[in-house]
Parts: structure tokens; sequence; C-alpha cells
């Protein structure tokens, strides 16, 4: 019976273990359909991951990639692609954040065909992409300190497929929630996806309820590293608490 309870112990123990990155085998779900339109824009989402991934070869792009969710603290804030990239250049280099990406992504539009890099940089204008981390990189250890970049996929809003370059070459994974407590993960969205115009006043968030003696509180903000099942691509989720008179 002993060695019986040993071995179930030694199960349990193999299960918890980190996952490796070949579990997370790229096969995407789908929940809804696409229009030609939204098809388009999830191939062009894609290629921005794709892109962004490759760029990260070059160790300045990625510690500017980094900074979007170095702690805690900015994590979880969205950064827009399209203002990095459109923006002019700083005189002063310490105030241009993301000189080396900006400067990276047009040197590889001149060095391959322009057309394809053109209409990539078009959606990413029209559509405003934004970049976000959902867990900060504090979070992992030393030997995950890389980025995996996913894109959302628009019909689903819990996996889609990601990239990341490791040594020397661009792999792909599916990446999700479970795959996000493993690895540090950058995703790529349209703005208007991204859920940042919650309103976070607290100033009138209070209000008392009178006739049933409940006193209503509106939380600004709630950050936490489980997502409740709302959807890994959800980046703000709305809670609400009722409790009244117990009886």
């Amino acid at each position: 019976m002993k060695n019986f309870n040993l071995l179930i112990l030694l199960v349990f123990v193999l299960c918890s273990c980190s996952k490796d990155p070949n579990d997370f085998a790229v096969e995407e779900q789908y929940d809804s359909e696409l229009s030609a339109d939204e098809s388009l824009l999830k191939s062009q989402l894609s290629k921005a991951a794709s892109v962004l991934s490759r760029l990260t070869s070059v160790s300045e792009v990625e510690e500017e990639l980094k900074s979007i969710g170095s702690t805690f603290e900015i994590a979880d804030s969205s950064f827009s692609l399209k203002d990095i990239l459109t923006q002019e250049p700083i005189l002063k280099s310490t105030e241009d954040r993301f000189a080396n990406l900006r400067a990276c992504f047009y040197k590889n539009r001149d060095l391959k065909s322009a057309s394809p890099i053109d209409s990539l940089l078009s959606s990413i204008i029209d559509y405003d992409y934004v970049m976000w981390m959902p867990y900060p990189l504090e979070w992992y250890p030393d030997d995950r300190q890389f980025l995996t970049i996913v894109s959302h996929p628009l019909d689903n809003e819990v996996e889609g497929i990601g990239y990341r370059w490791i040594n020397g070459k661009l792999e792909e994974v599916l990446v999700n929630d479970d795959y996000n407590e493993e690895y540090p993960v950058l995703i790529v969205t349209p703005k208007y996806l991204a859920g940042d115009d919650l309103n976070l006043n607290l100033s009138s968030s209070l209000k008392s309820s009178v006739g049933d003696e409940v006193l209503q509180v509106r939380i600004g903000e709630f950050r936490t590293k489980s997502k409740f099942g709302t959807g890994f691509f959800k980046k703000n989720v709305a809670f609400e608490i009722h409790r009244g008179k117990g009886r």
C-alpha cells in the first residue's frame, strides 16, 4: 500500500512541474466566423506579431519591448504601436523609449519588399494597434526573460498563435492563459479591443442606497493574476459584488 501511495505522489509531482514549451501545440480554436475584413485584419495582426518577434533578435529592441511590462506598476498598460512608429525622432535619446524599435522596423521595411510592410503599417495606423503585457516580467525566473508576442485572434478570446525568437530562429507556439503562467507574453491588438475606456474616476463611485441600506462601491481598478475564465485576450474585466442583508 505504501508503494501505491508513493506512486500516486510521484505522478502528482510530475504533473505539477512547469510545462515544457512543446506542450503548447499550435492548434488554435475558433469560436466565430470572421468577415473578409476581419480575416484580413487577423492576418495583419499576426504579421505584426511575427515582425516584432523577429526584431527582438536585436537586443536593444528586445529591451525596449520588455520595458512595456518590466514591473507590476507598468504591466497591463497599453502602448500605441501606431504612435511609436509614426513619432518623429527625438534628439534626446533618453526621451525616445522606442527609438531602436522604430529604426529597426523601417530598416526591415527597406531590406524587404516595401509592399507587404507598407500594408502592415497601414493596418497598424488604421486600427491603432496597441501592445500590452498581462503579467510583468518580474514574475518570471531569469531563464524565462524572453518575450512571446501574440496578436489578438479576433475569433476567440482564449488562445492564439504567438511567436518567439529562440536560438536564432522564430518559433510558433499556442498562447493562452496557461502558457502565460509559464512564459511572459506581449499582446498586439487593435485599440478598440483593448478596452482601455473604463471609467476609473473614483470620486463619484460611492453611492449610498437609502432604500435597502446597502452601500454600493465601484472599484475603479482591480488587478489579479487570475483571469477567472473571462478570456485571455480580454484586457479589462468588470466585477460586480452585491451584498444584501442576511436572513
